[in-house]
């Protein structure tokens, strides 16, 4: 069974939730580098170094964003 279309939802996110939902798992689960993870979901560093600081922040005062 071809799953191509499949895995490509997941590598290739169009909206920009689903973008950062990704490049956080990445990040958060999978323990990649985050400049690997910002050339892999097309963010530049700083930029997502800031989300990743505001998500953990959120994490840590008990509501993280919500992904919806």
């Amino acid at each position: 069974m071809d799953d191509s279309m499949c895995r490509r939802f997941f590598l290739e996110p169009g909206q920009s939730t689903h973008r950062r939902y990704e490049a956080f798992r990445a990040i958060f689960l999978e323990g990649l580098p985050l400049d690997q993870v910002a050339d892999r979901f097309g963010y530049r560093p700083a930029a997502l170094r800031s989300l990743v600081s505001r998500f953990r922040s959120g994490c840590r005062a008990g509501s993280p964003p919500p992904f919806s």
